[in-house]
Protein backbone atom coordinates (compact mmCIF):
# COMPACT_ATOMS: atom_id res chain seq x y z
CA UNK A 1 0.00 0.00 0.00
CA UNK A 2 2.74 2.35 1.22
CA UNK A 3 4.42 1.66 -2.62
CA UNK A 4 1.42 2.47 -4.13
CA UNK A 5 0.87 5.52 -2.66
CA UNK A 6 4.94 6.46 -3.43
CA UNK A 7 4.44 5.55 -6.94
CA UNK A 8 0.98 7.70 -7.41
CA UNK A 9 2.79 10.45 -5.39
CA UNK A 10 5.69 10.15 -8.29
CA UNK A 11 3.43 10.50 -11.22
CA UNK A 12 1.63 13.30 -9.80
CA UNK A 13 4.98 15.37 -9.12
CA UNK A 14 6.00 13.95 -12.77
CA UNK A 15 3.49 15.55 -14.06
CA UNK A 16 3.36 18.51 -12.25
CA UNK A 17 7.02 19.27 -13.49
CA UNK A 18 6.14 18.19 -16.82
CA UNK A 19 3.70 20.92 -17.32
CA UNK A 20 5.93 23.63 -15.36
CA UNK A 21 8.48 22.47 -18.14
CA UNK A 22 6.54 22.26 -21.02
CA UNK A 23 5.65 26.16 -19.96
CA UNK A 24 9.62 26.74 -19.91
CA UNK A 25 10.40 24.91 -23.21
CA UNK A 26 8.19 27.45 -25.28
CA UNK A 27 11.33 30.22 -24.35
CA UNK A 28 13.67 27.58 -25.90
CA UNK A 29 13.25 27.44 -29.22
CA UNK A 30 14.56 24.14 -30.92
CA UNK A 31 18.26 25.04 -32.61
CA UNK A 32 18.68 29.04 -31.39
CA UNK A 33 21.16 29.79 -29.12
CA UNK A 34 21.21 32.73 -27.29
CA UNK A 35 22.98 33.29 -24.18
CA UNK A 36 19.93 34.11 -22.15
CA UNK A 37 18.65 30.89 -23.77
CA UNK A 38 21.59 29.23 -22.65
CA UNK A 39 21.90 30.19 -18.96
CA UNK A 40 18.01 29.13 -18.35
CA UNK A 41 18.57 25.71 -20.06
CA UNK A 42 21.55 25.71 -17.85
CA UNK A 43 19.19 26.80 -14.50
CA UNK A 44 16.60 24.10 -15.35
CA UNK A 45 19.17 21.38 -15.74
CA UNK A 46 20.48 22.16 -12.52
CA UNK A 47 17.28 22.04 -10.85
CA UNK A 48 15.78 18.99 -12.89
CA UNK A 49 18.77 17.90 -14.84
CA UNK A 50 17.95 14.30 -13.43
CA UNK A 51 14.21 14.04 -14.67
CA UNK A 52 15.10 15.18 -17.75
CA UNK A 53 17.93 12.89 -18.67
CA UNK A 54 15.68 10.08 -17.12
CA UNK A 55 12.52 10.73 -19.14
CA UNK A 56 14.72 11.43 -22.46
CA UNK A 57 13.65 15.10 -22.52
CA UNK A 58 15.16 16.90 -25.25
CA UNK A 59 15.86 19.61 -22.67
CA UNK A 60 18.71 17.19 -20.64
CA UNK A 61 22.22 18.74 -21.70
CA UNK A 62 24.76 16.05 -23.03
CA UNK A 63 28.06 16.25 -21.70
CA UNK A 64 30.69 17.99 -24.00
CA UNK A 65 33.42 19.56 -24.92
CA UNK A 66 33.19 23.40 -25.72
CA UNK A 67 35.70 26.28 -27.35
CA UNK A 68 34.28 29.48 -27.52
CA UNK A 69 30.80 28.61 -27.14
CA UNK A 70 30.81 25.91 -30.18
CA UNK A 71 30.96 22.53 -29.70
CA UNK A 72 34.38 20.19 -29.83
CA UNK A 73 33.61 16.93 -31.42
CA UNK A 74 36.12 14.50 -29.42
CA UNK A 75 36.52 12.07 -32.45
CA UNK A 76 38.09 14.63 -34.13
CA UNK A 77 38.64 17.16 -32.23
CA UNK A 78 41.84 18.33 -33.93
CA UNK A 79 39.26 20.34 -36.88
CA UNK A 80 36.55 21.08 -34.55
CA UNK A 81 38.95 22.49 -32.12
CA UNK A 82 40.46 24.25 -35.17
CA UNK A 83 37.07 25.98 -36.34
CA UNK A 84 35.71 26.57 -32.71
CA UNK A 85 38.85 28.16 -31.14
CA UNK A 86 40.81 29.90 -34.57
CA UNK A 87 44.08 28.50 -33.36
CA UNK A 88 46.19 25.41 -33.88
CA UNK A 89 45.63 22.79 -30.86
CA UNK A 90 48.43 22.70 -28.49
CA UNK A 91 50.10 20.23 -26.05
CA UNK A 92 48.71 21.57 -23.04
CA UNK A 93 44.92 21.36 -22.53
CA UNK A 94 42.93 23.60 -20.09
CA UNK A 95 39.77 21.95 -19.07
CA UNK A 96 37.25 24.63 -17.38
CA UNK A 97 34.23 22.98 -15.28
CA UNK A 98 30.99 24.94 -14.60
CA UNK A 99 29.09 24.59 -11.09
CA UNK A 100 25.65 23.78 -10.40
CA UNK A 101 23.11 25.62 -12.53
CA UNK A 102 25.82 27.62 -14.84
CA UNK A 103 27.14 26.53 -18.55
CA UNK A 104 30.16 26.78 -20.35
CA UNK A 105 29.68 30.94 -20.89
CA UNK A 106 29.66 31.76 -17.13
CA UNK A 107 33.96 31.72 -17.73
CA UNK A 108 33.15 35.42 -19.22
CA UNK A 109 32.63 38.27 -17.69
CA UNK A 110 32.32 41.52 -18.96
CA UNK A 111 34.41 40.66 -22.65
CA UNK A 112 36.99 38.93 -20.61
CA UNK A 113 36.96 35.22 -20.99
CA UNK A 114 39.03 33.53 -18.01
CA UNK A 115 39.96 30.35 -19.65
CA UNK A 116 41.29 32.14 -22.57
CA UNK A 117 43.35 34.72 -20.90
CA UNK A 118 45.06 31.91 -18.91
CA UNK A 119 45.23 29.78 -22.21
CA UNK A 120 47.28 33.06 -23.65
CA UNK A 121 49.65 33.78 -20.70
CA UNK A 122 50.46 29.90 -20.32
CA UNK A 123 50.30 28.51 -24.18
CA UNK A 124 47.02 25.91 -23.19
CA UNK A 125 44.04 24.80 -25.36
CA UNK A 126 41.25 25.78 -23.69
CA UNK A 127 38.23 23.70 -23.38
CA UNK A 128 34.66 24.19 -21.74
CA UNK A 129 32.90 20.93 -20.24
CA UNK A 130 29.10 21.57 -20.69
CA UNK A 131 27.25 18.87 -18.38
CA UNK A 132 23.69 18.50 -16.86
CA UNK A 133 24.55 19.80 -13.25
CA UNK A 134 21.27 18.57 -12.30
CA UNK A 135 22.47 14.74 -12.50
CA UNK A 136 24.52 12.58 -9.71
CA UNK A 137 28.45 14.19 -9.40
CA UNK A 138 29.52 10.33 -9.80
CA UNK A 139 27.30 10.46 -13.25
CA UNK A 140 29.06 13.30 -14.36
CA UNK A 141 32.89 12.36 -12.69
CA UNK A 142 31.91 8.84 -14.84
CA UNK A 143 31.12 10.87 -17.95
CA UNK A 144 33.75 13.46 -17.84
CA UNK A 145 36.37 10.78 -16.94
CA UNK A 146 35.53 8.92 -20.49
CA UNK A 147 35.34 12.11 -22.40
CA UNK A 148 38.79 12.98 -21.25
CA UNK A 149 40.16 9.66 -22.17
CA UNK A 150 38.63 9.33 -25.96
CA UNK A 151 39.73 12.98 -26.46
CA UNK A 152 42.98 12.22 -25.73
CA UNK A 153 43.39 9.60 -27.53
CA UNK A 154 42.10 11.53 -30.49
CA UNK A 155 43.87 15.13 -30.37
CA UNK A 156 46.00 15.91 -32.97
CA UNK A 157 49.29 16.21 -31.39
CA UNK A 158 50.75 14.32 -27.72
CA UNK A 159 49.39 15.46 -24.69
CA UNK A 160 51.91 16.75 -22.20
CA UNK A 161 50.03 18.25 -19.44
CA UNK A 162 46.72 18.56 -18.45
CA UNK A 163 45.06 20.97 -16.06
CA UNK A 164 41.65 21.29 -15.12
CA UNK A 165 40.14 24.59 -13.24
CA UNK A 166 36.29 23.51 -11.22
CA UNK A 167 34.42 25.80 -10.31
CA UNK A 168 32.15 24.82 -7.22
CA UNK A 169 30.37 21.87 -8.37
CA UNK A 170 32.66 21.15 -11.21
CA UNK A 171 35.48 21.39 -8.78
CA UNK A 172 33.88 18.09 -7.19
CA UNK A 173 33.25 16.59 -10.67
CA UNK A 174 36.85 17.07 -11.66
CA UNK A 175 38.00 14.89 -8.48
CA UNK A 176 35.02 12.03 -9.02
CA UNK A 177 36.72 11.56 -12.64
CA UNK A 178 40.29 11.60 -11.40
CA UNK A 179 38.94 8.90 -9.09
CA UNK A 180 37.10 7.26 -11.75
CA UNK A 181 40.43 7.43 -14.24
CA UNK A 182 42.42 5.98 -11.29
CA UNK A 183 40.04 2.85 -11.28
CA UNK A 184 39.68 2.37 -14.60
CA UNK A 185 43.61 3.15 -15.82
CA UNK A 186 42.70 5.80 -17.89
CA UNK A 187 45.73 7.56 -19.76
CA UNK A 188 44.69 11.12 -19.14
CA UNK A 189 45.28 10.86 -15.82
CA UNK A 190 49.01 10.50 -15.91
CA UNK A 191 49.04 13.78 -17.74
CA UNK A 192 46.95 15.80 -14.79
CA UNK A 193 49.67 18.26 -13.72
CA UNK A 194 47.01 20.48 -11.77
CA UNK A 195 43.46 21.00 -10.37
CA UNK A 196 42.65 23.85 -9.08
CA UNK A 197 39.12 24.60 -7.10
CA UNK A 198 37.02 27.10 -6.95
Amino acid sequence: LVAAHQHAFQGLVGAGVDVSLASVAGFLPQGKTAPGREALLAAVNGVYGDYLARTGNPLAIEMSLRARGRGVDVSDPGASYRQAAGQAPTSKLLLLVHGLCLNDQHWRRAGHDHGAALADEFGYSPLYVRYNSGLHIHQNGRALAELLETLLRNWPVPVQEVCIIGHSMGGLIARSACLWADEHGHDWLRRLTKVVFL
